[in-house]
């Protein structure tokens, strides 16, 4: 004989989940999500990290095909002004200026736009902006106001390294420049005189400033 199972109100209520129950899975559902959001920024920052070390590498290369032609290195630094440093870095490696010393006195002079350009780097695999409004689209390669971007949106800061005794010790390495982004945080603390005479100082000493930490330089990441 079939045994007949009537679904009575306490029936349906015993199989129904409880408050606790429910908050127990709405837990759960926000540790996941917390954790896959910082998987996702953990992703996202080392990504940023390598494109920017990309950059550096590839302006490297443009600012060694630089002096190549001109003999030296733009004797630029940031410390001048960060915007019109990093404009004048991309006019001189998107082949629109170049430089020339006269008698002692250092002059950047303008390409004529209607003559070929010969750029020193193909700017079109670089991000490129206004440093003063980064995310604005950029419409030609030739805006007096581009420059190149890091993954942060800020301009990569260049310094010219003016020290007499270039490989000595806290000298960049002898080649007489050197790159960086500021980071995710976009701050640079100034350590020691880099920003004056381009002399960087050794990791640990650099590093060892909180503002720092997550700054990315040339050589080193």
């Amino acid at each position: 004989m079939k045994k007949t199972i009537l679904f009575t109100p306490e029936n349906r209520a015993k199989r129904a989940f409880t408050l606790i129950e429910i908050l127990i899975v709405i837990a759960i559902i926000a540790v996941l999500a917390a954790l896959t959001t910082r998987v996702a920024d953990s992703v996202t920052q080392a990504q940023g990290r390598s494109r920017a070390a990309a950059d550096m590498a590839a302006i490297a290369v443009g600012l060694d095909a630089f002096k190549g032609m001109y003999n030296d290195y733009p004797r630029l630094s940031a410390k001048g002004g960060v915007e019109n440093c990093a404009r004048r870095l991309y006019k001189c490696l998107a082949g629109q200026s170049y430089m020339k010393v006269e008698d002692r006195q250092v002059k950047f002079i303008d390409v004529d736009k209607e003559s070929d350009y010969k750029p020193l780097l193909d700017v079109t695999l670089m991000r490129i902006g206004d440093p003063s409004d980064p995310d604005a689209s950029v419409s030609n390669y030739d805006n007096d106001r581009n420059a190149f971007i890091d993954p942060w949106g800020n301009p990569y800061l260049y310094y010219y390294d003016t020290s007499i005794m270039v490989g000595s010790i806290g000298a960049w390495e002898g080649t007489s420049f050197f790159l960086m982004s500021m980071g995710e945080d976009g701050e640079s603390a100034e350590v020691q005189s880099m920003f004056s005479n381009g002399i960087m100082p050794n990791e640990d000493d650099y590093r060892s400033n909180v503002k720092n930490v997550d700054n990315i330089v040339y050589g080193w990441d």
